[in-house]
């Protein structure tokens, strides 16, 4: 990877440009555009070149730059980690509007209809954000390929590093489950170093010869990484307190020639014979030629997990991929293990405290092309009338669209949940305003609602909620924009239900899924990093696409949910303070809910839940009109004080793309390289 940056020429920050740009020389390359915002203090505008115009060498690009933007800073990658001899020829071309309008609509063509079809409500927003982003998606990022040969190729400061690591003989065992081709039994024991003690697992007998401390469970035709099981050795001594460990993991391709079988072993002599960087351009130059011939790459498909947490480990998500479970777990449950990996790495994975399984954010295993792994949400009873928490539901408003009453009528029709009320929090009152006033005689007739009149003369939403929560009655507090509605009766006891965990553990916020009106997704959790400070994950996916095996419709643990629709409970955000009144638009909802996890409680995203968010149809954009000025506060705010989560969210993978768009897909480049992860400090167990 190469990187470059110049300054912006005279009149095109703030405008749409027409970036052409050529590495002479380099015929396999792809690049990544970044723009900063110095007001904002962070990068804004980031996206990888689109497709080769013409010649090969050539790459174009529409992006817009940001009004605060002085440079731009290009990333190329090249198909081996040498350094460009030549570097890149960058043209910009500002656009005007009428001309960037257009190019944008082209770019957006595939999308518009999507974001067009369905309801009214909302519509602006929804083509804002797809002809917004279209241009950004239009771009190439580097075949995985790249990505191995550039972040996952391990050289001799790599292995250097983690031989000088502590390690006790005799700490683990390998078990090979037996399966239908003895080839790929044979396949996966080649690929453990000799060192290491390995069985073959035949039927459940067998289980109970392993005497290791560590049992490291791989599957027929799952081949190890050269590297793992000292990676799994050196993170059992580092973290205490853990009963089991999984790793990330990616697919081995079939049925490419003989080449794939032996190029392993191959490479290892090449190695001794040239050195390890000069076996790996050579790698990668021969993946390359037989892509080209139609012979597909030996690794694809790759899957970076996010943290295990209660929720999410009961639904299989952990099965896939070798991973090392202390012999407590081992024995707790080896009467009843088989020789299928998955079923045994499942029942492991349930043997022992759902806190107590750790990840180590590198991939460790190579899995045969087969069935993905069953992933099912585990879902519970919604909670009994007689026995249901008693939920109040505060909804912040102007009162001053049409819609509020509309969403209101629908919210309680669409509830079937016993046990709630309704605390309508109006601010910004003008008593010359008819139509207000009017709204308001009308929401005051609302059954099961109480109607507050708060005396905010400039609207300041967490200000609102604060007021309103500390006039509510319930048990847990239900934030609600005024325009979201539900789309199931059953949508908020399915909410009270999802605070515990199957093993009882039990969640202090809840966030469902919501989407806009035409299906597409406008929130899925909130991903610190994302976008270069904090966004909602999988927005604008289709409402179907469940995402990489499942995650998009998942109940798992974040670091952040939306206040759109959060159920929190009373005590904790009594104990916090409510929401810092500082975030006076927006950012409020996240700020919020990391002070909770710094308290050591839990936010849920349930992706199961589903409502409509017909987004900002009350208030407008967060950030417009007079409260234009405070983006640039309130995102510093943010930034200053949650640097540490931004930068890394410990529920999201190192290695996972930090773009929207490109959620758990290849980063370029990773927050975290081989070297860093082998010489961190122990990490806090989350």
């Amino acid at each position: 990877m190469s990187m470059f940056s110049a300054l912006l020429p005279p009149g095109a920050a703030g405008q749409w440009c027409h970036i052409t740009m050529g590495v002479p020389g380099e015929r396999l390359w792809w690049a990544k555009l970044e723009a900063a915002d110095e007001r904002r203090g962070q990068v804004v505008r980031e996206a990888f070149f689109g497709p080769a115009k013409g010649a090969v060498a050539r790459r174009t690009m529409l992006v817009h730059l940001p009004q605060a933007a002085r440079s731009l800073t290009l990333r190329v990658f090249t198909a081996c980690p040498h350094p460009l001899v030549h570097e890149p020829v960058v043209v910009l071309r500002p656009l005007g509007r009428a001309h960037a309008a257009t190019r944008l609509i082209v770019h957006a063509a595939r999308r518009l209809p999507s974001a067009v079809w369905g309801k009214a409500s909302g519509l602006p927003g929804r083509v804002r954000a797809v002809i917004g982003q279209a241009a950004s998606r239009a771009g190439e990022a580097p075949p995985y390929a790249v990505w191995v040969d550039l972040f996952d190729a391990w050289r001799e400061a790599e292995h250097a590093a983690l031989a000088a690591a502590p390690c006790r003989a005799g700490l683990i065992e390998v078990a090979v489950t037996a399966g239908p081709s003895p080839d790929a039994v044979q396949a996966s024991l080649g690929s453990v170093p000799p060192q290491w003690p390995v069985r073959v697992i035949g039927g459940g007998a067998d289980w109970l010869r392993l005497e290791a401390e560590w049992i490291v469970v791989l599957g027929a035709g799952e081949i190890l990484a050269p590297h793992a099981l000292a990676c799994f050795a050196h993170e059992i001594g580092r973290v205490a307190g853990a009963r089991g460990f999984c790793a990330d993991y990616d697919r081995r391709e079939e049925g490419s020639s003989s080449f794939l079988k032996k190029r392993t072993k191959k490479l290892l002599i090449l190695e001794r014979i040239v050195g390890s960087g000069h076996a790996s351009r050579i790698k990668s130059f021969l993946l390359l030629f037989f892509k080209k011939e139609g012979l597909p790459s030996s690794r694809a498909d790759p899957v970076f997990r996010p943290s295990p947490d209660p929720w999410l480990l009961p639904t299989g998500f952990f099965a896939r991929g070798a991973a090392a479970f202390h012999r407590q777990s081992h024995r707790a449950v080896w009467g009843t293990l088989s020789a299928d990996a998955d079923a045994a790495r499942q029942a492991l994975v349930h043997a022992g405290p759902a806190h107590s399984m750790r990840r180590i954010s590198l991939i460790l295993t190579h899995c045969p092309r087969v069935a993905a792994p069953v992933v099912r949400p585990v879902l519970r009873r919604d909670s009994q009338p007689n026995a249901a928490p008693w939920v109040s539901i505060v909804i912040p408003s102007s009162l001053r669209s049409r819609h509020v009453l509309r969403c209101l009528r629908r919210l309680l029709r669409g509830t079937a949940y016993p046990a709630f009320e309704i605390l309508l929090a109006v601010s910004g009152i003008d008593p010359a305003d008819r139509v207000q006033a009017a709204r308001l005689q009308e929401a005051a007739l609302l059954p099961r609602t109480r109607l507050l009149r708060l005396d905010l003369p400039v609207f300041n939403y967490a200000a609102v909620n604060n007021q309103a929560a500390a006039q509510a009655t319930g048990e847990w507090l239900l934030l609600l924009n005024d325009d979201v509605v539900p789309i199931t009766s059953d949508w908020l006891g399915r909410m009270v239900a999802s605070v515990v965990a199957p093993d009882g553990t039990a969640a202090d916020i809840v966030g469902a899924r919501l989407l806009y009106g035409n299906g597409m997704v406008q929130h899925g959790g909130v991903i610190m990093g994302l976008a270069n400070l904090c966004e909602h994950a999988f927005r604008l996916s289709a409402r179907a696409d469940a995402g990489p095996l499942g995650l998009a419709q998942l109940r798992r643990q974040v670091s952040a949910v939306t206040a759109a629709c959060m159920l929190v409970r009373r005590n904790m955000f009594e104990s916090l303070g409510g929401f810092d009144e500082g975030f006076a638009i927006a950012l409020n909802d996240v700020d919020f809910c990391l002070r909770v996890g710094q308290a050591g409680g839990r936010i849920l995203f349930a992706g199961d839940i589903e409502l409509y968010h017909f987004e900002s149809l009350s208030l407008g954009r967060h950030y417009e009109g007079s409260r234009a000025a405070l983006e640039a506060i309130e995102v510093a705010r943010l930034r200053r004080r949650w640097p540490e989560m931004i930068a890394a969210d410990p529920f999201y993978n190192p290695c996972a793309s930090v773009e929207m768009g490109r959620e758990f897909m290849p980063a370029f480049p990773p927050r975290q390289s081989p070297l860093s992860w082998i010489g961190q400090e122990a990490r806090a167990l989350h």
